[in-house]
């Protein structure tokens, strides 16, 4: 009988798990964090933890969520306002009025204590964290640059000082972006940095406005004009190839990244909600569908954090989806004629992919001269093989998946040829 019970657990799973790949991702839940009547907005959310900022007090203050013990704390209640936080791991970073000018602070959640990283006599705002460094907007030399700072060397640095305005810098891994006005003012577009060169380069120079970047390792998004209306698209950094994401005639704002997913906020039912596009699938999908106003989406793993407007005043909800856990197994999902396609990637697919086996056949070719193979090689072969796979099987439909899978294929495969040649 518990043999029976289990053949039927495990079918029901496995059907329900081919389902959930045919028709991409899903929310397996939405759950409200915070109910006080006074406004709750711009959340960040990492690992087990979402912070927030606050006005509970009468002013703007940082508030924190633990998800596993779905427990509140304050962060900092300082009567000075406290705005746009963000987190990554155990540190939380904010810009901070209590020195009479928007200044960078600091708190570190293992050890209960508070930090400044940048207090010029000037403004500094908008700062965003993810691995050791910091980057903010800063106003230091008579307009907005980019600055940084290192948590492990403590150290400040300058990113990008050129004579126009760079706004709403962005990090995610090795490196930052922003838009950027100096090709004209009203000429929005994006650049980039490399924390390991210290060198910056341009993104995306289309003669229409792209603004507000977000990035994560190799992937870059942000919102584009060149069709009338603000649609998303993305870059890939290690390729150097932009791509659409959604250019839905409605209007498209705010993209946030993580791992292979990109949220925004969506105009198109006539209500903000919040809506996805899973990389490695090539398919978009809806987070939100209540019929008031859900904004700033962020993504980590597989929760989805927003600030929604359904009681009155905003909020702090999130969502579980399906799709993109950390550590989790990669997407099994086929081309399907169900999917949208992309045609204007379907060359760029076809040469990924060319690429990638032009490499397999490289390595195979040096394993048959070797008598003793590094450790590790076949485990990054049978990933190769694996993602080169899934590029073929997307290959003329969902040619932005195609392509995904081909790049990864072409980087594991030139990890492999470091190792052996």
């Amino acid at each position: 009988m518990q043999k029976m019970k289990k053949w039927i657990f495990v079918t029901l799973f496995l059907v329900g798990l081919s389902l959930s790949h045919a028709f991409g991702a899903s929310v397996i839940s939405e759950s409200q964090v915070t109910t006080d009547t006074n406004t709750q907005w711009r959340p960040s959310i990492w690992g087990n933890y979402m912070v927030w900022q606050d006005q509970r007090n009468g002013n703007a203050d940082i508030y924190g969520y633990n998800l596993s013990t779905q427990s509140e704390f304050a962060i900092c209640t300082n009567t000075f306002n406290q705005e746009h936080p963000t987190i990554y791991q155990d540190i939380v970073v904010w810009y901070d009025w209590r020195n009479g000018n928007a200044d960078i602070y600091g708190y570190n959640l293992s050890t209960g204590t508070e930090f400044a990283i940048c207090t010029n006599a000037n403004n500094q705002r908008l700062p965003v964290i993810y691995g050791n460094f910091v980057v903010w907007n800063d106003w230091r030399n008579g307009n907005w640059d980019i600055y940084g700072y290192n948590l492990t060397t403590n150290t400040e640095f300058p990113m990008c000082t050129n004579a126009s305005h760079q706004y709403f810098p962005r990090t995610g891994g090795q490196y930052a972006v922003w838009w950027d006005e100096r090709n004209g003012i009203g000429n929005w577009d994006i650049y980039g940095y490399d924390f390991s060169t210290g060198t910056e380069f341009p993104i995306c120079l289309d003669t229409n406005n792209q603004g507000y970047p977000a990035v994560q390792g190799n992937t870059v998004a942000w919102i584009d004009d060149r069709n009338g209306n603000w649609d998303i698209y993305g870059y890939d950094i290690l390729t150097a190839t932009e791509f659409p994401i959604c250019t839905h005639t409605a209007d498209q704002f705010r993209p946030w990244v993580f791992n292979d997913v990109v949220v925004w906020f969506d105009m198109r039912n006539g209500n903000q909600d919040i809506y996805g596009y899973q990389l490695s699938t090539g398919t978009e999908f809806q987070v939100t569908t209540n019929s008031s106003d859900q904004r700033h989406p962020k993504i980590h793993c597989n929760y989805v954090v927003w600030h929604d407007r359904r009681d009155g005043d905003y909020n702090i909800y999130y969502a579980t989806l399906d799709i993109n856990k950390c550590g989790g197994q990669i997407a099994t999902l086929r081309n399907d004629a169900t999917l949208r396609t992309n045609t204007s990637m379907a060359a760029l697919a076809s040469y990924h992919i060319s690429q990638a086996e032009t490499y397999l056949t490289e390595i195979n070719e040096v394993l048959g001269t070797m008598n003793d193979v590094p450790g590790g090689v076949t485990e990054l072969l049978d990933k190769l093989t694996e993602y080169l796979e899934m590029a073929k099987g997307f290959q003329g439909g969902n040619n932005i998946a195609a392509n995904y899978w081909a790049t990864q294929a072409v980087a594991v495969a030139q990890e492999i040829l470091a190792m052996i040649t």
